[in-house]
């Protein structure tokens, strides 16, 4: 995913986008923005008067993004690493080594 889905999150913007995939995807999911066709100018300005006109709409949008941007925090992301670490070592999972001994 594109690090600039992180940062507007983070700034809890609500997100106009074009990318297909993994991005367009946690965009619709989470309710946090609108998607537009690439290329498209008139598209694109129909979702950017869209949101205009709904102010209501986009700040609800852009505190779901706020909201999901927590999520994406490294602290976050480094606390959940460490659960699962903590979990597989408590398990006696083994795990293969990968590379060079």
């Amino acid at each position: 995913m594109p690090d600039k889905i992180y940062d507007y999150t983070a700034a809890g913007l609500a997100v106009i986008n074009s990318l297909s995939g993994e991005v367009s995807n946690v965009i619709a999911q989470n309710q946090i923005g609108l998607q537009y066709l690439p290329g498209h100018v008139e598209d694109l300005l129909a979702k950017l008067l869209k949101l205009t006109a709904s102010p209501a709409e986009m700040k609800a949008m852009a505190e779901r993004s706020r909201l999901l941007g927590e999520t994406y925090d490294r602290h976050v992301q480094y606390a959940q690493l460490v659960r699962v670490v903590q979990s597989v070592v408590k398990q006696g999972i083994e795990v293969p080594v990968i590379g060079n001994r």
